[in-house]
Parts: structure tokens; sequence; C-alpha cells
């Protein structure tokens, strides 16, 4: 089998090149002395998608009629899983007011009319074909009411339960599950349909509502789409099994997720734990009291309200972060032909960025005028406060993974400034002959103490992971 190419992962009729993030790179290892070009990494909508395939992560695709949601699943479907025909290695089915989405979609009838067998428990038997495809896609899955919904919790999590078995759905531990919803914040006035189950929405890592201006077309994408599609009608391309090749990239992904890279778990501490910091708690979190405490909150600046605006994720939510994380660099990789480097941090802002907001999110901040209801602009500015953060904690990240706590910075006249730890055994040396040194030129010695602590909390971020990740690194 030759390496997956990301020519062959492009669309072959959804068309969309809205740039949805910018990550900063490097062309070579940024510890040689050599580092490399910086430059920006461009991921467009279509990447996002390919990244979740390649990543395993259940996508929910929300959009007002016409969109192009339905044919962005169908380009899926039919030239990523070849199909749903008898060489197929995709599912496909559509919501219904009076089952569930996902009914019969994995079961078929079994009735032997010479022997009589109409017993509900022998008539039906699982379609061993289809629940080893890799894909699974309900279109407008929300046509189902929230009852029938919780019937497809058990297939987003990768089984099928028939009767008391819990029936392993994919191949070689991939299944995937699409989903698309006639649901926007332009137009909610829809006909037969329901919301969709909070279950559910917690168990699709990426929700894109593609009636954003974060993942909305250009209209060159409208104008190219309709030149080639002049009745805008849904299209069928050719069949193209990819998935194989995505089954091993996936399998790459997972190992690199499980492998102890310090950054993930410096991450992960920062959005589990930092994020449940509450000052005007006694605890210090967020419990009950959030976000009913941030009203009238004068503890921070309108810039540094990260606190007021999101609350910690869940482990879920921690996990499909880092392989989504994962997953964007390894495709990075592959569109560019090079092996970059990106700093997992940087990856992990943009991963979270897309996965975090089920939830999670401040209802009176996101109904307020600025954001109207829309989790993915009030999560954009969740991810520029979080950023600064970021940018704090790489100051203080040592060579060996761990954080320190304080940093001193000292300059000698006007020669340029040194930062070091300060908690280092030969700090104070280092400082007092750098006094003597000023003082032998007679010229100014400056000297400047930062705490790492005190700057989180000054953006409204907790610490109490700060020991335990580096107690983690250190043992590692």
């Amino acid at each position: 089998m030759t390496p997956l190419a990301y020519q062959e992962l492009e669309f072959p009729n959804y068309v969309n090149t809205n740039v949805v993030m910018k990550i900063p790179c490097k062309k070579s290892d940024p510890n040689k002395a050599d580092s490399g070009i910086d430059f920006i990494a461009e991921a467009t909508l279509c990447d996002i998608i390919y990244a979740a395939e390649l990543s395993r992560l259940n996508m929910l695709l929300v959009g007002d009629t016409g969109c192009g949601k339905t044919q962005l699943a169908n380009d899926i479907v039919w030239h990523h899983f070849n199909g749903t025909g008898k060489e197929g290695k995709a599912n496909r089915t559509q919501g219904r007011i009076n089952a569930s989405p996902t009914d019969d979609l994995f079961t078929r009838e079994r009735v032997n009319i010479e022997k009589g067998v109409y017993d509900s428990k022998l008539c039906r038997e699982i379609d061993h074909d289809r629940a080893s495809r890799s894909l699974n896609f309900v279109d407008e899955f929300n046509r189902a009411p929230e009852p029938l919904q919780s019937y497809a919790l058990d297939q987003l999590d990768g089984t099928f339960m028939f009767g008391q078995d819990s029936v392993p759905l994919g191949t070689e531990g991939y299944s995937l599950f699409i989903c698309t919803a006639n649901k926007s914040e332009m137009n909610t006035e829809h006909t037969g349909l329901f919301e969709i189950s909070r279950a559910v929405v917690s168990r699709m890592h990426l929700t894109l509502p593609l009636d954003h201006e974060t993942f909305s077309k250009t209209y060159e994408d409208t104008a190219k789409y309709q030149s080639k599609n002049p009745d805008c009608r849904v299209i069928t391309p050719p069949p193209q099994d990819l998935s194989n090749k995505i089954i091993f990239a996936n399998k790459e992904i997972t190992a690199i997720a499980r492998s102890n890279i310090p950054e993930f778990l410096l991450f992960e501490y920062l959005i589990s734990n930092g994020l449940q910091y509450c000052a005007k708690d006694v605890s210090k979190k967020k419990r009950g009291g959030w976000p009913q405490y941030c009203e009238g909150c004068t503890l921070f600046k309108a810039e540094d309200k990260l606190c007021s605006l999101i609350k910690h994720t869940s482990t879920r939510t921690a996990k499909s972060v880092k392989l989504f994380a994962v997953g964007l660099d390894y495709l990075m990789k592959l569109k560019y032909q090079q092996d970059l480097y990106i700093d997992p941090l940087d990856i992990c802002l943009e991963a979270f960025k897309l996965t975090a907001y089920h939830g999670n999110l401040n209802d009176a901040v996101l109904h307020n005028e600025d954001n109207q209801g829309a989790p993915q602009t009030l999560m954009n500015t969740v991810i520029e406060q979080l950023k600064t953060q970021v940018k704090i904690i790489k100051d203080y990240r040592l060579e060996n993974r761990t954080l320190a706590t304080k940093l001193v910075t000292y300059s000698i006249g006007a020669e340029d400034s040194v930062t070091i730890n300060a908690d280092d055994p030969t700090t104070k040396q280092c400082i007092t002959l750098s006094e003597n040194i000023a003082k032998k030129r007679k010229v100014p010695f400056n000297q400047n103490t930062r705490e790492l602590e005190q700057e989180l909390h000054a953006k409204g971020t907790g610490t109490e992971w700060i020991d335990s990740y580096n107690k983690k690194v250190s043992d590692a």
C-alpha cells in the first residue's frame, strides 16, 4: 500500500478555500542552530475535515439549506470510502420522525416462512458487512425527535447494541460518524426539525456551523461550484477507496497522541484545571455559582476575563483536542510535503477552537449583542485570550519541558537583557557576578523578577496544576 497523499484527499466537487486556521511553523527542528524559515501553514475548511477523518473524530455539519453540507458529506462517502454500494465502505441513512436515525442500519430481517421463523429474537440478525464499514453518515439527523436520537449514542462511540450484545463497528477499530443538521444561526424556522440531544452533541467531536463566517465559502468558491454544477444538485463522484490508507494514518496519529509529549499534558492541564479557576469563589474554582458570579465582577480587565467566558473541559474533550491536534500536524506535513515543526501548544490551541464549546461557554455572554447566540464567535474570542496565557507559559518553559515558577531578567547597561530561571541554583551567583561587572563599568544594572502564578492569575487562569505537571514531566 502506497502512503496517503494529500492530493488523494482533495474533494472532487465540494469547494471551500476559506482559511480556518493559520498555524506558525518551522521547516526544521527549532532546537538546532539552523532552525529554518518561519512561515504560516494555512488550513482550509476542507483541511479541517481531512484532519478530523484521519483522527477519527465524529462530525456534525450544521447549516441552512443549500450551504453544501450534503455535498461535502457525499464527497467523503464516495471519494474517501468508496460509496455505499456492494464494495463500499460507508453506510448512509436519513433522519426520520418515526424511527431512530440509525434504525435498521446494521440489522436485517431473517424470516423463514417454511420453518415459521417470526420470533423477534430470531428474525433479526446483524448485517456484518454493514457493521464492518468504516463510515456511517446520517443526513438531516435532526428530523428525528430527541428520544429517538438517543438510540444512536452507542454508534457514536463505535459500537451497536444488538439485544444484550455490544457489537464493535468499523474495521480495525476505525468507525467514523458524520451527521448533517438543517439548523443555522440565520434561519431556525425549518419545519419538522428537532433540537439535537445534548448527549449526541457531546459525542460529536467537531460541530461545524457551515454558515458561520469562520467556515463559510468564499464568493469564488460558490462561483466555481456553480460553474461545474449549474442545477446545484448534489453530485455523486466516482468511487474511490482510501479507507485502508485513512485507517493506517489513524493508527499513526493515535500512537503519537498516546505518547508522552509534555506539551499535550500541559495543554490538558490548562484547559481542564486552569480554566476551572474563579477568583470570586471561596474555593477559587468554578462551581454552582458560575457564571452567575461573573456578573459585576471587577477583578479583571475586559481583555483578561477568560474565566468569565468558558469553564473547564471534560476528559472526553481533552482527548479529542489532543487527537485533533496530532491529526492537524499530520495533515499539514502531507499538504506541504515536508517535515514541518509545529509547536504542540500552538496546534492544541487551534484544535481547541473547534472541539471544546459544547455546553462550556457562558450562556449570558453567548447571547449578548457581540456573539448573538453563535458559539463559534465566542469560541474565537476565547482562543484569542487563551493565546495570551500560552504565550506567558512559553516564556517559563525550560529545556527539559518543565515550567519555571519564577524568572529573573537582567541587563548590564545597554546590553541585551538575559532571562534565567530564578529557581536554578546558579542564578544567585550569576546575578552577583553581573552586578559586579556593571559596577566596574559604571553602568546601570537592571533586574526584574516575574512569577508564573501571578501572571496567570492576573489573566483569570488557575495555577494549581503546575506542580503536578512538573512532577509528571520530571518523572517521565
